[in-house]
């Protein structure tokens, strides 16, 4: 006597029934050029986010070269400033760079201080700022009040 197993899915018929198992060749080809085209997208988003972070850090590092340098002109007394131009280059990392200050007098009583800060990088460009000061009152009136 022939015995029939009846499988979910498969037709019965006279002959054997053919059960299939794995993937297709065609099924690996898509799932290969899909995970392909995704690799590819996240490694562009990668480059692009890598890039934005260095220009970031570069940024950071020249605001902060030129803020230390105007935090050092500002504690200068103004008589101290003399009208003269000069350039400093520090080779030390992470920053490396040529800090130049100009100061040049527009009246008696007021100056104005030129800061150039050149990333040694030529990728980075430069940096520039003007600050202007001026001569304090004789009398400071906070020390007049009694």
């Amino acid at each position: 006597m022939m015995t029939v197993r009846r499988r979910i899915g498969a037709r019965i018929t006279g002959r054997s029934s053919l059960v299939r198992r794995g993937f297709s060749l065609v099924e690996v080809i898509v799932a290969i050029t899909l995970f392909g085209i995704t690799m590819s997208a996240l490694a562009a988003l990668t480059l692009t986010v890598g890039r934005q972070s260095v220009h970031g850090w570069e940024t950071a590092q020249r605001t902060a070269a030129l803020t230390a340098v105007v935090n050092d002109i500002a504690v200068v007394p103004f008589d101290g400033l003399d009208a003269r131009a000069g350039c400093t280059t520090v080779s030390t990392p992470p920053f490396p760079r040529t800090e130049c200050v100009a100061v040049g007098n527009i009246t008696a009583t007021r100056k104005r201080v030129q800061i150039t800060i050149t990333p040694t990088n030529t990728a980075y460009a430069a940096v520039q700022t003007e600050i202007e000061r001026t001569k304090p009152p004789a009398l400071n009136p906070f020390n007049a009040i009694k």
